[in-house]
């Protein structure tokens, strides 16, 4: 990893574009659930069949919404001063470097989100797939909040492959 210091610019951390994907991916798959729906006529009962339809729609547009507004609203922000974070909906609170305990790495269903707390209170818990996390990464390191060990480790290779293209994967040797 490169060398990285905050200096007088800001990290903000935000949610990357799989989340803008589930959201789309949502509302889709309630659009296609309700014209494919509307088309079967499960029942004989028609009004059985419009509450069924708009039940389902309505499901996944919601999970489509609230995924967009956690995209919209969900930031962290990193300066010199320290964190400021917020859980989904909830007001901003502003931590400085000195209230923060500790960092680590965690290994949940491949994501290795970074936790960083302020005593034992999770205060900001950022997976893999935000926008900012290898600078945070950094930063705690630099900080030495971020405790070095084999998830840092495997986290760090993660990011290394993440950064790779598929299309370097293929390419052949020309040596």
């Amino acid at each position: 990893m490169e060398s990285f210091g905050i200096d007088s610019k800001r990290i903000v951390i935000k949610p990357g574009k799989v989340y803008w994907f589930t959201g789309i991916l949502s509302i889709a798959t309630g659009f296609l659930y309700h014209w494919g729906l509307s088309q079967a006529k499960p029942s004989d009962n028609p009004n059985t069949d419009k509450i069924a339809v708009l039940l389902i729609f309505l499901i996944f547009v919601s999970i489509g919404i609230v995924s967009f507004l956690y995209c919209v609203l969900k930031r962290i922000t990193v300066d010199e001063s320290g964190i400021t974070s917020a859980p989904f909906l909830l007001p901003k609170r502003t931590y400085n470097w000195s209230e923060i305990s500790y960092a680590n790495i965690n290994i949940e269903a491949g994501a290795f989100p970074c936790k960083v707390y302020v005593g034992e209170k999770l205060i900001a818990k950022v997976p893999r797939a935000f926008v900012g996390y290898e600078q945070l990464l950094m930063e705690l390191k630099r900080r030495e909040l971020l405790q070095e060990d084999e998830l840092l480790k495997s986290a760090e290779s993660i990011l290394a492959l993440d950064k790779i293209k598929i299309s370097d994967l293929f390419k052949k040797d020309t040596d």
